[in-house]
């Protein structure tokens, strides 16, 4: 009779093991897409290319680049870079 409780209170840890890692799955799916939304938001937000590589490179770099993010610009510049950087974020500072 001791085997036959013994065996029920296994089966039903079991199953509700079973179903509480079920939801458990649910949960952390949702949760990745979460996470994955915000680590694109935490990879690099610019790029520099610069005249040491072909242009292959850039444009493999530029391709690269705008799989991993939803909105892109290109900014050229011929000068100080720190310049067009310090532009850029007072045009995004501003849309805000």
């Amino acid at each position: 009779m001791k085997e036959v409780f013994l065996a029920a209170a296994v089966l039903g840890a079991l199953i509700f093991c079973y179903f509480l890692m079920t939801r458990l799955d649910r949960f952390l799916c949702v949760n990745r897409k979460a996470i994955e939304k915000e680590s694109e938001k935490t990879e690099p937000s610019c790029i520099v290319l610069t005249d040491a590589i072909s242009d292959e490179e850039a444009l493999e770099a530029i391709h690269n680049f705008k799989k991993s993010h939803e909105n892109v610009r290109i900014i050229v510049c011929d000068g100080d870079v720190k310049d067009a950087f310090s532009a850029q974020q007072n045009e995004i500072k501003s849309k805000q």
